[in-house]
């Protein structure tokens, strides 16, 4: 049996909607992969504070690939680490004070959540804390890390405000949102650092995602696997293509290259 190495997406690859925890279906699967000698990895546009901590606590993964490769951690150790400065921060709460941007701004940290907007249930749910004033990381002398940032709602003024970033930042525009990561961190470039860093064999790392944001990682996998529910562009560029979410596609796929050696020939020919 092959020793895979699973980079997992979380949102519409191992959680659905409204789950906070895979199924068991998804559990039994990676640990059954885990018990063969095989790795496990959460490899995430979240950042670690939003992974939920049932998540991080369950021992279910060997590793944590965040905020789009901003952030690696291995066996509870930081791999790699990649964080805005004070002064980019202080740029960018200036620019969308000044421009009156009517869009939710969110700063996402490996230890804390911050937007700028107006308050929201969905924000207090989560813990997210509120910055009132371009102010607030000028004053603040004890920064906590914060890798990325997303900005939510149209606003017409967004294109200009994102043209003032690009020079630093990779702008992903998706459905409802705009990731903003820094430039030279992608999902893709989190798993070759962990090969790297661990010494896998890259024929045997197998990405599984749904979405565009997905896209560095399945194009640089060994293995690369659309779930069901992804559309066309990301299931055109993956060499299998899983169940959806909500039918345990990833539990799928893991039992399938676990025990099925007609899938030999995707690493095989890499």
């Amino acid at each position: 049996m092959s020793k895979f190495n699973f980079f997992l997406d979380i949102d519409g690859t191992i959680l659905g909607k409204g789950q906070d925890f895979p199924s068991d279906a998804v559990c039994d699967s990676i640990r059954l992969a885990r018990s063969n000698g095989c790795k496990a990895f959460i490899n995430t546009g979240r950042t670690l504070s939003y992974i939920p901590d049932q998540i991080k606590k369950s021992g279910l993964f060997d590793g944590f690939c965040c905020g789009c490769g901003t952030f690696i951690q291995y066996d509870g150790n930081t791999v790699f680490e990649k964080y805005l400065s004070k002064e980019t921060l202080i740029r960018i709460t200036d620019a969308f004070f000044d421009m009156k941007l009517s869009a939710d701004l969110i700063f996402e940290g490996r230890d804390e959540m911050f937007f700028i907007g107006e308050p929201q249930e969905w924000f207090d749910k989560h813990g997210f804390l509120r910055v009132t004033s371009s102010d607030f990381f000028r004053k603040n002398t004890n920064l906590p890390p914060i890798n990325k940032f997303s900005l939510h709602n149209n606003d017409r003024q967004r294109e200009e405000f994102l043209n003032m970033l690009r020079d630093e930042f990779k702008v992903m525009i998706l459905p409802g949102y705009v990731e903003c990561v820094p430039l030279g961190c992608d999902k893709g470039n989190a798993i070759m650092l962990t090969e790297q860093k661990l010494n896998l064999d890259h024929r045997l790392s197998v990405a599984v995602g749904d979405s565009m944001n997905d896209f560095e990682m399945l194009k640089y996998a060994g293995i690369s696997v659309a779930m069901g529910n992804s559309p066309t562009e990301v299931k055109n560029i993956c060499d299998i293509v899983t169940e959806n979410c909500e039918n345990d596609g990833v539990a799928v796929i893991i039992n399938k290259l676990l025990n099925d050696d007609s899938f030999s020939y995707l690493f095989e020919k890499k």
